[in-house]
C-alpha cells in the first residue's frame, strides 16, 4: 500500500506486514520529516486460500501459487470501499467508489470522513491555494493578502499559513472555482460533516428543524480529548508566544498559562498532530465557514473551531458554533473545503 506524507509528500510503501505491525496505533511518524501521520485503519483477518486465489485471479493470473496455505492479509475499511493486502499485493474484492484519499492540483490532500459522502481537505486552505484563484478570478477582495496581525508579521513559510480576511461569500467563490477548474464538486463541509470529522457527529442529535444555533452541545469534549488544559502541542491557540510577540488589542480571553506553541498569531497548516482520521487544525489556528446559516432566521452563517486567539475552555469545545455575516472577513477566520463522493459500483470478479 503506498501512501504519501501530507507534510513533506514523501511516498511511503507499507506492506502488510507493516501495516500488521502498525495495528492498534492512531499514529506513526514519518521518516523523512517526522511528522505523526494517520494510520490507515486496518483489521488483521485470515484468508482462505481457495477464496484469495479466485479473488485476485482475474487481476494476478500468477497468484494462485501463492496461495497454497492460508495467509494473514488485511482488510483497509472505508466508506464503499474494501480492499485485502496479502503477500503483498493490493486489489479490490467488491463495490467501490472514490472515497479514496487523493491529491489534487493545487498540492491539497483530502481524505474520507466516516458517515459522510465527502472527503476533506486535512487542511485548511492556504495563502498559496487562494492566490491561485485571486490570480485567474476578477473582483476578488485583496483584503487577505495582509497577514499582519497585532503588530506581528510570520516570517517564514508564509504561503503555508491559512488564508484568513476571507468572508463565507468568497469561499463559496474559491469551491466554485475549484469546482470548474477540476471537474469535481468541492463546497464547505456541513454542520454535521464537520461534527463527524472532529469526531462528535455520532454523540449528537439532530431532528427535523435543527440547527447549529439548536443543536445540543457536550460541554466536556474538545478535539484533543476531555482534559485541561490542552496537552502541549496539541494546536495553537492564545499562549505566551502571543503575549510575547503579538499582544492583545482586542477583548477575549487573555493567554493559556504554561503553553507556548511557537506560533504569536496564524501558523502554518499541519504545524501540529493530525486527528485519528488524519485532519489537522480542526482546533486552533483558524476558524472555519461551513456551508449552514446559523439559525432558523437565516442571516448569518455557521463557523466551526477554536482558533489562535482563543484560550478559555468554553471557545475551545469541539461542539463550539459561532456566527457571522456572509460578507464579512476577519482575521481569525479562514476555511476548509470538501469533495463529494461520485460514487462507482464495481462489479464483483
Amino acid at each position: 500500500m503506498k501512501i504519501s506524507c501530507p507534510h513533506c509528500s514523501q511516498h511511503l510503501e507499507l506492506d502488510s506486514e507493516t501495516l500488521i505491525a502498525l495495528e492498534g496505533q492512531s499514529h506513526f511518524d514519518c521518516p523523512t520529516c517526522g511528522i505523526a501521520m494517520a494510520v490507515p485503519q486496518v483489521q488483521a483477518v485470515l484468508v482462505p486460500p481457495r477464496q484469495a486465489a479466485t479473488t485476485a485471479a482475474a487481476q494476478h493470473r500468477s497468484l494462485p501459487a501463492l496461495m497454497k496455505k492460508p495467509r494473514r492479509g488485511l482488510i483497509i475499511a472505508g466508506i464503499g470501499v474494501f480492499a485485502i493486502i496479502a503477500a503483498g499485493l493490493f486489489f479490490f474484492i467488491g463495490g467501490g467508489s472514490n472515497m479514496k484519499p487523493f491529491v489534487n492540483t493545487l498540492g491539497m490532500t483530502f481524505v474520507p470522513v466516516p458517515e459522510t459522502n465527502v472527503l476533506f481537505c486535512v487542511h485548511e486552505v492556504r495563502y498559496r491555494d487562494y492566490a491561485a484563484f485571486a490570480n485567474e478570478s476578477a473582483g476578488v477582495s485583496g483584503a487577505w493578502k495582509g497577514q499582519a496581525i497585532d503588530g506581528f508579521t510570520p516570517a517564514t513559510k508564509l504561503e503555508d499559513h491559512p488564508v484568513v480576511k476571507v468572508s463565507w461569500d468568497d469561499a463559496k467563490k474559491f469551491c466554485a472555482w475549484l469546482s470548474k477548474k477540476e471537474g469535481r464538486t468541492y463546497r464547505l463541509p456541513t454542520d454535521q460533516e464537520w461534527s463527524y470529522a472532529v469526531g462528535i457527529g455520532t454523540k449528537e442529535i439532530r431532528q427535523v428543524g435543527t440547527t447549529p444555533a439548536t443543536i445540543s452541545r457536550s460541554q466536556t469534549e474538545f478535539p484533543w480529548g476531555d482534559q485541561w488544559p490542552p496537552p502541549l502541542g496539541s494546536g495553537n491557540y492564545s499562549d505566551q508566544s502571543r503575549k510575547a510577540q503579538a499582544p492583545n488589542s482586542r477583548a477575549n480571553d487573555g493567554y493559556l498559562n504554561d503553553y507556548d506553541d511557537g506560533f504569536p498569531t496564524a501558523a502554518p497548516v499541519m504545524s501540529f498532530r493530525p486527528n485519528t482520521l488524519g485532519i489537522y487544525d480542526l482546533e486552533g489556528n483558524v476558524r472555519e465557514w461551513c456551508e449552514d446559516w446559523f439559525d432558523s432566521e437565516k442571516k448569518d452563517r455557521l463557523i466551526r473551531g477554536g482558533c489562535w486567539h482563543i484560550c478559555s475552555p468554553r471557545w475551545l469545545l469541539s461542539s463550539l458554533r459561532v456566527h457571522d455575516k456572509s460578507d464579512h472577513g476577519a482575521i481569525s477566520n479562514g476555511f476548509r473545503c470538501v469533495v463529494e463522493s461520485e460514487i462507482q459500483t464495481t462489479p464483483v470478479p
